[in-house]
């Protein structure tokens, strides 16, 4: 979730406020006392500043009881992010039970996907792979009968970080930061890889599982950078 503090942009910050209050109206003295006394936001002229200008700027509705409700505009912008954020929390609980089937089936009884991919995840590193959104990642190509897998993913850094597959050149290229001075070093994946090889063998098994295979019988072949 979202939530760095838009202190520039005024309807921005009507709206991180709102997401977090998590009421459809309030009180303007109530509003101003949370955001003084509770979230710490602003001073207490500072916060009775901001309700006022948001007023006038027609970001804040106000009933002649004093009511603050948020503007039609950012009421719809406010619903479009409770949405998104419900379909975040459902695709990452889904990858939660992934990540749950998987640990118990390299306990019990594992497919040939999973031994496969056991050998370049470790525990840590699957647990992670939830974080990740499929929306996180965007694919500048798939090629997975050539087993070429050029990406864009969505990371901690303002820029992506890319990840570059190529089954006949035989290298692995990826730029975060755990998989350049760790998982790299022991021919790992990282979370990111992790997660796309997850992601793909919901697409094309079969693929993948040649894929993994060449990697791992080839390993001393292939070059991760």
């Amino acid at each position: 979730m979202d939530l760095k503090i838009p202190r520039k942009n005024l309807s921005e910050m009507v709206l991180y406020v709102w997401k977090i209050i998590g009421l459809p109206s309030i009180s303007q003295e109530d509003l101003i006392y949370i955001l003084s006394f509770d979230l710490f936001l602003y001073d207490f002229t500072s916060a009775k500043e901001f309700v006022k200008l948001a007023i006038e700027k027609g970001l804040l509705l106000k009933t002649t009881q004093n009511i603050l409700s948020l503007s039609n505009n950012l009421k719809t912008k406010l619903e479009e992010w409770q949405l998104k954020r419900e379909e975040e929390i459902s695709e990452k609980l889904k990858a939660i039970q992934i990540v749950k089937r998987i640990e118990n089936a390299s306990k019990n009884e594992s497919n040939d996907f999973t031994i496969l991919f056991r050998i370049f995840v470790d525990d840590a590193t699957l647990t992670r792979t939830a974080s990740i959104l499929q929306s996180d990642i965007e694919y500048l190509r798939k090629d997975l009968d050539n087993g070429i897998i050029k990406a864009r993913v969505k990371g901690s850094k303002e820029n992506p970080y890319l990840i570059n597959i190529n089954l006949q050149n035989k290298y692995i290229k990826h730029d975060c930061h755990d998989f350049e001075t760790r998982k790299s070093k022991n021919k790992k994946f990282c979370k990111h890889l992790a997660k796309i090889f997850l992601m793909l063998k919901d697409e094309d098994e079969t693929n993948i599982k040649m894929l993994l295979n060449e990697i791992a019988n080839q390993i001393n072949e292939w070059s991760f950078d």
